[in-house]
């Protein structure tokens, strides 16, 4: 999996491209508790790049999401697509995290985070 950290005024988009599978949750799911831990309170991910999603890749998903509810943050996706939206609406996490298509939709919706 291939992980891009865009910082944007006052908030942070993560980029995930590939599989999000067992192998490679563990190491996003330390990388978002490392932002998370330096101060991120608004944290996007955009999965539109994403291939794979599995049941791990869905763990590392609700860490981060709990992180950033006991520090008062947001945790939202972005980019969700084919089979990975599948998976987040059959494991019943599209309406635990806020999703949106894309960057521009969740700014749209969302003018806090400007």
């Amino acid at each position: 999996m291939e992980t891009r950290v865009l910082p944007r005024p006052g908030w942070t988009l993560v980029a995930i491209a590939g599989r999000l599978d067992m192998i490679s949750a563990g190491p996003l799911e330390q990388e978002l508790e490392t932002l998370i831990g330096a101060g991120t309170r608004r944290l996007a991910i955009d999965m539109s790049g994403l291939d794979y999603l599995s049941s791990a890749g869905l763990r590392a998903l609700l860490v981060a999401g709990r992180r950033l509810q006991e520090t008062q943050g947001t945790l939202a996706l972005v980019g969700l697509r084919g089979t990975v939206k599948e998976v987040m609406e059959i494991a019943g996490l599209s309406n635990v995290f806020p999703a949106y298509g894309s960057e521009s939709d969740l700014l749209a919706a969302r003018p806090d985070w400007r």
